[in-house]
């Protein structure tokens, strides 16, 4: 039940994790994450709203989680949009209101929100979650691909999922998931007819990371989703107390990177939980337009420090 880190030195599982830990320092100090020109040119960043359609997500504290999420994520674009050159897409759009920032503290549960593949999904029934969520990393998949058949260098590429969580109501604060280079698996890939409908799924229906992109991209996530968590200190938002930064799922016995980062061969890709909805003072801050707002800024700040860019 103890996390590696409190076991004695010689603990096989101490071992592993403490050899796992240099790895990922030792690929950081190779090939450091260069900083972009200014006003993050060449810089593409791949938003991914969680949930949406059918699925609304967590619900707690009169919020839920679709709909107040894709808010922040339009206020990031915004941002993104007129403060940098950085190139943005959307893998969800609410093809109803677009992506224009709310006016409004309350939000409406419209059920909208659109993957955009080819042809796009839109998930209808509440079993189809699954569904979309995969279809996001082949869609960042097919645009990583476009992005480097263009010429973009793999560490100028992003994927940001952001969430509000679902844990105990005494915790609060943002925690940041990372793909886990010993958690991550190697293959990945459907074969139905439910996904192979999709071009993006044509293009490429499974994939397989080396060790070497496992562990690369563990280290370049890290240091990003080290960022964010920085940059929600200086922001003044709350923050998980133990580990806000998460390299795997903890779930019982089981232990798994999230979804949505395990077949997606973006290098630097994170989910951030930006706040505990079961928790009243963080649902709070996603009730309120201004709230959203400081975290859509945390968010934006973390990419200029990522990249060693002022604003």
């Amino acid at each position: 039940m103890l996390e590696p880190e409190f076991l004695p030195d010689d603990d096989p599982r101490r071992v592993e994790a403490d050899a796992a830990r240099r790895e990922i320092e030792a690929e950081l100090a190779r090939a450091p994450v260069r900083p972009a020109r200014s006003g993050l040119e060449g810089v593409v960043i791949i938003l991914d709203p969680g949930h949406g359609g059918r699925d609304l997500g967590t619900m707690n504290n009169g919020i839920w989680e679709h709909d107040y999420v894709y808010d922040v994520a339009c206020r990031l674009k915004q941002r993104l949009d007129e403060r940098t050159a950085a190139k943005v897409y959307l893998t969800l759009l609410d093809e109803q209101t677009g992506c224009a920032p709310s006016q409004t503290d309350k939000l409406v549960a419209n059920r909208e929100g659109t993957i955009q593949t080819q042809p796009p999904f839109l998930a209808r029934d509440n079993g189809e979650a699954t569904i979309g969520v995969n279809l996001r990393w082949y869609l960042a998949n097919s645009l990583f691909r476009k992005e480097r058949a263009a010429g973009t260098d793999p560490d100028r590429v992003v994927f940001l999922s952001l969430h509000a969580d679902s844990r105990h109501p005494s915790l609060s604060g943002v925690m940041v998931y990372v793909p886990g280079a010993n958690h991550a698996g190697k293959t990945h890939g459907f074969s139905s007819k439910t996904y192979t409908r999709f071009a993006e799924v044509r293009e490429e229906q499974y994939v397989t990371l080396s060790s070497k992109e496992r562990i690369r991209s563990e280290a370049v996530s890290q240091k990003l989703a080290e960022e964010i968590v920085r940059a929600f200190q200086d922001g003044k938002l709350p923050i998980q107390p133990y580990q806000p930064v998460r390299n795997r799922i903890i779930r019982g016995r089981s232990t798994f990177v999230p979804a949505v980062l395990r077949g997606n061969t973006v290098p630097t890709k994170v989910l951030v939980e930006m706040v505990n909805l079961s928790n009243a003072s963080d649902a709070s801050l996603l009730a309120n337009a201004r709230e959203r707002e400081r975290l859509a800024e945390a968010l934006f700040q973390s990419l200029l420090t990522h990249y060693k860019v002022r604003d």
